[in-house]
């Protein structure tokens, strides 16, 4: 009888699904793989949030780029009108002056 208690002894305490110790191992893992989920979760959410703020960055960066152009853009067709009057008024001037040199003076000389 003693023989077989050492038996059935010896085949309850080796390590099976069902001891204690086997099922903390199997939690530890679980928990690790919980682990590992949650800093991947945490890891996309910063890497969305990098990319986020830089899309944001690029965008208010372009449009801002834009608005500079435009506002270039207004500038030059407000001083174009008023370069052309100016040239035509010069024109005009230089063409209405007879003591300037014209055409029939540049004549003369040659």
């Amino acid at each position: 009888a003693r023989q077989q208690f050492q038996s059935f002894d010896k085949i309850l305490s080796t390590p099976n699904l069902f001891s204690p110790k086997v099922m903390h191992e199997h939690h530890a893992n679980t928990h690790g793989e919980d682990d590992k989920k949650s800093d991947s979760r945490r890891n996309y959410r910063a890497m969305s949030k990098r990319n986020q703020e830089t899309a944001t960055s690029f965008v208010n960066n372009m449009v801002n780029h834009s608005l500079s152009q435009d506002r270039k853009v207004d500038n030059l067709s407000s001083m174009w009108e008023q370069s052309i009057l100016n040239i035509v008024d010069q024109t005009l001037a230089e063409l209405l002056n007879y003591q300037s040199i014209n055409e029939k003076s540049l004549k003369q000389f040659s």
